[in-house]
């Protein structure tokens, strides 16, 4: 399979897409307030989405959750469905979504098969008189440095604290620690750390943390906010991730991140390209009409572009 999605896979994804639409709808129409429990659909989405995405198993890479999940949190994300907590998920009214430069109008949860399917992963071209959304408030999310100090003002001493590993911003970037014995924390830099809170289990708590004479004093970070943060300690440190673009085709440009970046910013990208892969791109194809949108929202992250 080709490292993007051809055009026909890329309609097939489009399809698959409002086939769970309008499985979703015809249930909650059953009920007033619109909703329908994940019970009534996900069973018959085990049975259907094999066959309906054949081919494109491969584009899906978690190996913690099924096909089903996968696909019905993509579409969550992209805000194509509403999960409302408990297991309940709706259709929200059809809106747009506008591109920060170029204007262009991405259509979503709308229910008829798309005359024209979008430029990225989700929705299709839009012409109508939806209502409409800028890009950056579709997908809203703090500034990296601003959601840093947030979780600074956090910040509590536990004496007994041990970190289960250290991740910190030096000359050569954002480093892991890797020789616990003989590195010494400086008590006036924030380290992103991680716990275990049991010694033989696999989870493991986020937590950003400052070591002084006393202990540490840390705070625990939600793991959604997890690579916003890495790129807050970057901007604080004086450090920049970078970006590039190389071509591909007469019409695309291929987009390199040097690392992951926050899930708002990667579902940006998403509706004005198609990544490589899901949940976790770290390449996209984009359309030479949109390169001034997704530049635009790299700047959100101060990442830099090199040739």
């Amino acid at each position: 399979m080709n490292r993007f999605l051809y055009r026909k896979e890329k309609r097939q994804l489009h399809a698959t897409i409002c086939y769970v639409k309008n499985l979703i709808a015809s249930f909650a129409a059953e009920h007033p307030e619109k909703k329908v429990h994940q019970r009534r659909f996900f069973p018959l989405l085990d049975r259907t989405l094999p066959f309906k995405m054949q081919g494109l198993e491969t584009f899906f890479q978690s190996q913690r959750c099924t096909l089903v999940h996968q696909f019905v949190k993509m579409m969550v994300e992209f805000g194509e469905i509403f999960h409302l907590g408990h297991g309940y998920y709706l259709i929200p009214p059809p809106r747009q979504v506008i591109f920060p430069v170029t204007g262009q109008a991405v259509a979503l949860s709308c229910l008829q098969e798309p005359a024209e399917v979008g430029p990225g992963l989700i929705g299709q071209l839009s012409r109508g008189l939806l209502p409409s959304i800028p890009l950056e408030e579709w997908a809203f999310a703090e500034k990296p440095e601003d959601m840093l100090r947030r979780y600074e003002t956090d910040l509590y001493l536990d004496p007994q604290f041990q970190p289960f590993q250290w991740f910190y911003v030096g000359s050569k970037g954002f480093c892991q620690v890797t020789d616990h014995s003989s590195f010494r924390a400086n008590p006036d830099t924030i380290y992103l750390v991680t716990h275990r809170p049991f010694k033989q289990a696999e989870k493991k708590d986020w937590l950003i943390g400052r070591k002084t004479s006393k202990g540490w004093h840390v705070a625990k970070v939600d793991s959604g906010h997890v690579r916003r943060v890495i790129f807050g300690m970057a901007h604080r440190y004086g450090k920049y991730f970078t970006y590039r673009f190389k071509p591909y085709d007469n019409q695309h440009m291929i987009l390199l991140l040097s690392r992951g970046i926050p899930k708002e910013e990667r579902n940006m990208l998403a509706l004005m390209g198609l990544p490589e892969s899901w949940p976790n791109p770290k390449c996209y194809l984009i359309p030479l009409e949109y390169m001034a949108d997704a530049r635009a929202v790299l700047k959100r992250l101060r990442m830099k572009e090199v040739t």
